[in-house]
This record gives structure tokens, C-alpha cells and sequence, in this order.
């Protein structure tokens, strides 16, 4: 099952499409109880995550890790500075 969200009236996929689907289709669309998640729909968008996360690029992660700590850095440098202790 293919997720979206509603915006200023149309339907907007929050998910890739099925390459099989085709312009002119008809679907079905059903509203979402947002109170109501099933342990398919769990495993699903864990499935989901697993697969994005092991696309991912090793080297990304470095350039993120680098950046949180000089981000840590200067914040931690700013507190000091405002309660004087730099």
C-alpha cells in the first residue's frame, strides 16, 4: 500500500510509486485512522528504513559526525563566553 498526503485537494504520494502503476489508473484511497498502526505497517516502514539505510554512503556519515561535533563545539564556546568563563 502506497501512502500520501492530502494537500490544497490532491493526493501527494509521501512514498515511490509502483513502476507497474500507469497515468490514467484508477486507485483505491482510503483514509487513515492516525490512531490505528498495525505491526504490518511497522514492519513495513522498518523494512523501508533498513533499505535506505544501507543505500547510504559511509562517507556521509563521516561528514555528518564531523559536523555535530564542530556544531557541539561552538555551542559549548558560546555558553562559556555568555556565563564568562572564557
Amino acid at each position: 500500500m502506497v501512502k500520501g498526503v492530502l494537500t490544497h485537494g490532491s493526493i501527494r504520494p509521501t512514498e515511490a510509486l509502483p513502476t507497474e502503476w500507469h497515468d490514467g489508473q484508477q486507485l483505491r484511497i482510503e483514509k487513515v485512522d492516525s490512531d490505528t498502526v498495525t505491526s504490518e505497517q511497522i514492519d513495513e516502514d522498518f523494512a523501508a528504513l533498513n533499505a535506505l539505510c544501507a543505500a547510504g554512503d559511509p562517507a556521509d556519515d563521516e561528514v555528518l559526525e564531523r559536523a555535530l561535533a564542530e556544531a557541539d563545539r561552538q555551542a559549548k564556546e558560546i555558553v562559556r563566553r555568555q556565563m564568562g568563563l572564557e
